[in-house]
């Protein structure tokens, strides 16, 4: 796997390795691009830690492009931009960092390099909880038309109406401006448990 460095945002970049583009080999039909992300205490190598254990034979064999990020302030990723809110947590903020500018940003860069038609976000440990927020913000953000329409119920005949007037051009660039940042398909989650304390064996 090869290193690279990404801008995410004003004075900020997400690190990590990723699989190499192959040339020879055409993408699979519905081809998703795996973001991997690690648990405390780790890196990206965690996902690349020798020739035997890595993702990278897999993701080739299978012909699924495979990303490991270095979670912000892990390596060279930048640290978090901004204070925790009291009103909030370290996990929270780090989701939203994870959907509002790492995953857009990884989408765009490399999406077409793979032709990649989705993420699926592959979590392990401490990960795991920023993940579920990431992909609990991308599930319920809705397009600025989807809020006007929520707002006057009233006026829903008049914009039905409206719509059927738009032409094909402002239909697609309203399509492009409501889009979402990046298509997410699914997450995987491993390493983390639901329990709290678990049951102490009697001896």
């Amino acid at each position: 796997m090869e290193y690279f460095s990404l801008r995410v945002a004003e004075n900020a970049v997400i690190t990590g390795l990723r699989t190499k583009v192959a040339a020879s080999a055409p993408p699979i039909k519905d081809t998703p691009l795996i973001v991997a992300l690690h648990g405390g205490s780790y890196s990206a190598h965690y996902y690349d830690a020798t020739p035997t254990y890595s993702a990278a034979p897999y993701s080739a064999f299978l012909r699924v492009p495979f990303i490991a990020i270095n979670r912000p302030a892990y390596k060279d990723s930048t640290a978090l931009p901004d204070a925790i809110p009291e009103e909030s947590t370290f996990l929270q903020e780090e989701g939203r960092y994870l959907h509002n500018e790492i995953l857009p940003a990884v989408w765009k860069a490399y999406a077409a390099d793979y032709g990649a038609l989705s993420i699926v976000i592959l979590a392990h440990s401490l990960s795991v909880p920023m993940t579920i927020i990431a992909a609990a913000l991308h599930a319920t953000a809705l397009s600025p038309s989807s809020n006007e329409q929520s707002q006057d119920p009233e006026q829903g005949d008049e914009k039905v109406m409206g719509k059927e007037q738009e032409t094909k051009a402002e239909q697609e660039e309203n399509a492009k401006e409501n889009a979402k940042p990046y298509p997410l398909a699914g997450i995987i989650l491993s390493g983390f448990g639901t329990t709290p304390n678990a049951p102490t064996m009697a001896r």
